[in-house]
Parts: C-alpha cells; sequence; structure tokens
C-alpha cells in the first residue's frame, strides 16, 4: 500500500473529539474516529494500528467524506 492519505481539516481536533465522543451510531462514531485520528502528522498505517481497521478501509472512508457539513 504505497498510497498516501491526505486529510484537510475543517474543524480542529477537539471540535472532532467532541464529535467523535458524542456520536451515537457506531458506525458514524468509527468513521468519526478515523478522521480525529488522522492529523497531517500522522499515517493511515498507524491509525490502521491503533483502530485495527484496515489502511484500505481507512483511504475509502476519507475518500467518501462521510463527515457531514457543519
Amino acid at each position: 500500500m504505497g498510497s498516501e492519505v491526505h486529510l484537510v481539516r475543517h474543524l480542529n481536533e477537539a471540535e472532532l473529539y467532541r464529535l467523535y465522543r458524542g456520536e451515537k451510531d457506531g458506525a458514524q462514531r468509527s468513521h468519526l474516529q478515523i478522521i480525529w485520528l488522522l492529523p497531517p502528522e500522522r499515517s493511515a498505517k498507524l491509525v490502521s494500528e491503533e483502530t485495527g481497521y484496515s489502511q484500505r478501509w481507512i483511504s475509502d472512508v476519507i475518500g467518501r467524506s462521510l463527515m457531514p457539513c457543519l
């Protein structure tokens, strides 16, 4: 998996954490966790190791932009 995932943040880390902790839907919560844990200085590989999700799944979640516009 040589490709890199880049995420442009529209919310800061504290706001993403608040959304992640407050989310009731399990699937949406896991997506928010991935987005929260993937700041520019961290790799998808590291997030994959922390969450148990594959790097491919992390890339898919980021690519689909499941984050609602706030």
